[in-house]
């Protein structure tokens, strides 16, 4: 019973989340042969002014563009 944890920011619409889920559920069930029933997945939605990559948060790369 694989659990995975996501990580994404805030502006990810439900849709995003949710295909990003059964991406990483359908993963788990090829990778590892891990039933469906059992792979859980858990999904954080971080804020984008709290997320950094490069030494720029992601509200700020989102205003750069």
């Amino acid at each position: 019973m694989p659990t995975i944890r996501l990580t994404t920011v805030t502006g990810t619409t439900d849709e995003q989340i949710q295909a990003f889920m059964e991406g990483a559920t359908e993963l788990a069930v090829r990778a590892l042969g891990a039933k469906r029933e059992g792979v859980i997945v858990h999904v954080e939605v971080l804020p984008a002014e709290r997320y950094m990559r490069g030494g720029k948060t992601i509200a700020e790369r989102r205003k750069e563009t």
